[in-house]
């Protein structure tokens, strides 16, 4: 049972952390975050001191989905295709935009997460998680004992789960019928700390979790790492590691797996990427920088984030061992930030930005609609852009200069 200065503290935590995810988010932290036959656009070249300004604004539709008005929260990548998910129901089109299936239901607060062929829909700080594949409207259900924090999900259809109650936090797992698999992580605000974010490895049997803790009256972060193979089962609890060195006096926004072997961990302060072999775990790269996180972006090799730094709206871009392989100083402030396939997506409102890994840009131009995600298609050299309810599935980007 939790003491008085143990509730105190974990509430002082709260409101650390939500001020702190002020001052780190700017916008939202998501991957974070998020295409017939007729030409549009116009190749602008406009001379400015004798340099040539190209604006790469041409593109080909290849078809349009109108998916009809009605109430919208995001979208997530599911095979090949999309799913489109809202307060009032969940589609998922596949990879040429056809429904394959339309499930309704009612959420107050959803959030959603995905991995190969698997997805999750879950009511924030609710009491239900509904899980769906691609062939298959809603394969599972998890009811949770407690209100709902942050989940992820398997390659496999495993959910981890935050869950919270008045005195503890917990993370506790599900099979992908949701039936509740006996493993469960307690966490104690005077141990590991209050967690902020968790991953499920592609396999599921390795999970990531980054906690909050309060340290000399400050407060810092820590990278736990847990292994449910059976080469966890010689540690205490399945923790394998742990990493606060690199997180001092610092609140670590998300951790992630991004591949199998690689994950990160950043904070408003640092931005760490992790190698992971069996039960070997050691830091690949580290990177420090000032100015406030706007938004975030991940896929299995790059890490993509901007930053305002000194009024200025800075994208970079690193691989998995650190290394910078984009910076760019940005024209605007995005919302929106992808990063898959060799390609950065920028966009806001209307207006999209497409960039190469080294910088090059490839497109410019708007839409008539607000974008909500972009992103490859599953045909090469294809792309979808993504509204509250239409998509549109576009190619030969910035062609006809």
């Amino acid at each position: 049972m939790k003491t008085k200065g143990q509730l105190k503290k974990r509430e002082k935590i709260k409101k650390k952390l939500k001020k702190r995810q002020k001052r780190t988010n700017g916008g939202t932290l998501s991957p974070w975050l998020f295409f017939g036959g007729i030409f549009l656009g116009i190749a602008m070249i406009i001379f400015l001191g004798g340099k040539i300004l190209i604006r790469h604004t041409k593109y080909k539709v290849d078809w349009t989905r109108d998916l009809g008005e009605g109430s919208f929260a995001g979208y997530q990548p599911l095979g090949e295709g999309l799913l489109k998910y809202s307060k009032d129901g969940a589609i998922y089109l596949d990879g040429e935009g056809k429904e394959v299936w339309n499930v309704p239901y009612q959420m107050e607060n959803p959030m959603a997460v995905s991995n190969g062929n698997y997805a999750a829909i879950g009511d924030k700080q609710k009491n239900q998680i509904l899980i769906f594949n691609t062939e298959k409207k809603n394969i599972g259900t998890i009811a949770t004992t407690n209100p709902i924090g942050r989940f992820s999900i398997s390659r496999d259809g495993v959910v981890a789960v935050m869950e919270e109650d008045s005195t503890s936090t917990y993370i506790r797992f599900y099979q992908q019928d949701g039936s509740p698999i006996e493993i469960t992580i307690k966490n104690q605000i005077s141990g590991e700390g209050y967690p902020t974010d968790l991953s499920l490895s592609d396999s599921g049997s390795q999970l990531l979790v980054s906690y909050a803790q309060i340290k000399d009256s400050g407060l810092s972060g820590n990278v736990a790492f847990y292994d449910f193979s059976d080469a966890g089962k010689e540690f205490d609890n399945r923790m394998i590691c742990a990493f606060n060195e690199q997180f001092k006096d610092a609140l670590i926004g998300r951790a992630q797996y991004m591949s199998r072997n690689s994950a990160f961990a950043i904070s408003d302060q640092a931005l760490v990427f992790f190698q992971q072999r069996n039960t070997k775990v050691k830091v690949k790269g580290k990177v420090d920088f000032k100015g406030k996180i706007q938004t975030l972006a991940w896929s299995k090799n790059h890490v993509a984030l901007i930053v305002e730094d000194e009024g200025k709206n800075v994208l970079l871009v690193y691989n998995g061992n650190g290394k910078k392989v984009c910076k760019k100083v940005l024209d605007q402030s995005y919302k929106g930030l992808n990063v898959d396939d060799g390609y950065i997506f920028l966009y806001d409102g209307m207006r999209c930005q497409i960039y190469n890994y080294v910088g090059v840009k490839k497109f410019d131009g708007t839409f008539d609609f607000e974008i909500h995600d972009i992103r490859p298609s599953h045909t090469l050299e294809r792309f979808r852009v993504a509204g509250s309810s239409m998509i549109k599935e576009i190619s030969k980007i910035g062609e006809g200069r």
